[in-house]
């Protein structure tokens, strides 16, 4: 069984047939607000039929059974927060709520019993605190709306020959509002006039995703056809520590759901600048101590004291590993995938992720990597999935983040600095102590721990410094590593299990390898060290040291 890397993505829309998105709750029975109480648009009678026939990590267009005054397609826009309903033949629902609703328009509002002129949008709301509901016909038609019947017994009808699309919406996200008087009403249509545009436009629809990379970081450019909602993790990681930029103009409702701060673009294109280091060219050459022990088996081929019998060892864990992986299919897009709806596999994938990066650097299309980024989801930057473990589920997604961050892939690059903003958002109840691969995460993308509750200690853990910052790299395939002296002094040693006639080196500014007390000529340089090359003939062991010095010479 292998994976393919050529599929289609499904974000949040995979294995499941109900959403719940930007303040919104839909499913085959109806629509309404996601917040507990809340009145609900339920149609005639429950759909028999959930058959999807588009998916995207933005977009689902779903069949359904229709029926007279039923919907017979129902679709999500995640870029608009909005599902659209699809009415053949007339549209009536059912008004599950005991309060009494209203129906506003741009200039005015109606009570139970009497019909509405004909207008674009209307605002649904009720006499006691909720959330209203906005309906939205397509541009340029203007429809007709009734709400009659009694307290817990409401019916909302269109004109009996209305046929086509009408679209729900959450404008002021999970705020409830009681509009029971004439003021009331009128605060509501002011306070939605404000953010008017971005609701009764067209919906959005993605052009395309450019990935730009520049010096400490990636660009994420995506083209819309309009103005579209901006997710959330692009403004609480920054508040939590991530520093990325957003660079595109952006407009604040002020409303939150369980998404997030409810936040549009003010043009068709949203760009993002992530921080994301480049490990430095070759493998760190470390201090052999205790700590090197708990470095874990998938990143030691990043390191210079891992050998090829090594490798050989953990590229066989890794075939088995893979062996015994076990693949569903999603439903709705026929991926092939090696996790289920409930996570159980991700950890796994991500293990088998990391190896293959690791064992081979120079990968692009790494599977397993593009295998979770399908399951991204667009609102949280998180893989919309249900595991019943969330903190341990944490734990795979970190190790997803730092395997993204080692691909020379910038598509995938992206989806690791998406994800990490996605973690980022809520490190507080997201990250639990896991040292070696936390560590890498912080060094891969420049965090930081803000907003840290009370009595919060950072975790601690020197594996990311080590494969960032160490002042020596080895650029052949030896086995290499440092020792400390009983004076402090750090001596290089290796085993000859790469090129049989030489090591070579490269050596950080501030630095100098020695020879029996005598620098070792360099003989290439770049901006931040120089190249050196040691024929093994001749030398023994203890005899090249490594040490600080207060300035660079060339």
């Amino acid at each position: 069984m292998t994976l393919s890397a050529w599929s289609h993505p499904f974000g949040r829309f995979g294995f499941i047939n109900h959403w719940r998105f930007v303040g919104l709750k839909a499913s085959a029975s109806g629509v309404g607000n996601e917040l507990p109480g809340s009145a609900q648009l339920q149609f005639l009678a429950p759909s028999t039929k959930w058959q999807p026939t588009f998916t995207s990590p933005y977009q689902q267009f779903v069949d359904l059974s229709g029926g007279p005054q039923q919907p017979s397609r129902i679709s999500a826009n995640l870029l608009n927060g909005e599902v659209g309903l699809d009415f053949p033949s007339g549209m009536q629902f059912k008004l599950v709520c005991k309060s009494t609703p209203y129906l506003t328009w741009p200039q005015g509002s109606v009570a139970p019993g009497v019909p509405t002129p004909p207008s674009s949008w209307f605002l649904l709301s009720w006499s006691r605190a909720q959330p209203p509901l906005l309906i939205c016909f397509p541009a340029g038609t203007s429809h007709s709306l009734q709400v009659s019947g009694s307290a817990g017994n409401w019916v909302l009808s269109g004109e009996k020959s209305f046929k086509g699309w009408i679209r729900l919406g959450c404008p002021f996200g999970d705020k409830p509002m009681a509009t029971s008087t004439a003021g009331t009403l009128g605060d509501m249509a002011n306070a939605f006039a404000k953010q008017q545009k971005f609701w009764i436009s067209e919906p959005a629809t993605l052009r395309g995703i450019r990935q730009v990379a520049y010096k400490g970081g990636i660009l994420g450019d995506w083209e819309f056809t309009g103005t579209a909602i901006v997710p959330a993790p692009a403004i609480l990681a920054q508040q939590n520590g991530y520093p990325l930029l957003v660079t595109s103009q952006i407009f604040r409702t002020g409303y939150t759901t369980t998404d997030g701060p409810l936040i549009f673009s003010l043009e068709p294109r949203l760009k993002i600048r992530f921080p994301i280091a480049e490990v430095p060219e070759g493998r760190p050459v470390r201090i052999l101590d205790p700590s090197s022990s708990l470095t874990p088996a998938p990143v030691q081929p990043l390191f210079a004291d891992c050998s090829t019998k090594n490798k050989e060892q953990l590229t066989r864990q890794f075939q088995a590993l893979f062996a015994s992986t076990p693949f569903s299919t999603e439903p709705y897009t026929k991926d092939l995938i090696s996790f289920n709806q409930r996570g159980k596999g991700y950890a796994r994938t991500s293990q088998l992720a990391i190896f293959s990066q690791t064992l081979s650097p120079e990968r692009k299309e790494n599977p397993f990597l593009i295998n979770q980024s399908w399951a991204v989801d667009w609102l949280s930057w998180l893989p919309w999935l249900h595991p019943g473990q969330a903190p341990q589920f944490n734990h795979a997604i970190i190790k997803s983040c730092i395997a993204m961050g080692l691909s020379t892939n910038p598509s995938l690059q992206l989806f690791g600095a998406m994800q990490t903003a996605g973690l980022w958002s809520h490190w507080q109840t997201k990250i639990i102590e896991e040292p070696p691969y936390l560590s890498l995460l912080i060094s891969f993308y420049n965090l930081r721990f803000l907003n840290a509750p009370e009595g919060f200690r950072a975790p601690t853990g020197s594996l990311g410094q080590q494969l960032f910052k160490s002042p020596l790299r080895a650029l052949s395939a030896q086995k290499m590593w440092l020792t400390v002296g009983n004076n402090g002094s750090l001596t290089l040693n290796w085993s000859e299990n790469g090129d049989p006639s030489r090591i070579r080196l490269w050596v950080k500014n501030g630095y100098e390898l020695e020879d029996q007390g005598l620098p070792i000529r360099s003989h290439s340089y770049n901006s931040e060290g120089r190249y050196v090359a040691l024929l093994l003939a001749g030398l023994q062991p203890g005899q090249i040291t490594l040490s600080k010095i207060e300035a660079s010479s060339h």
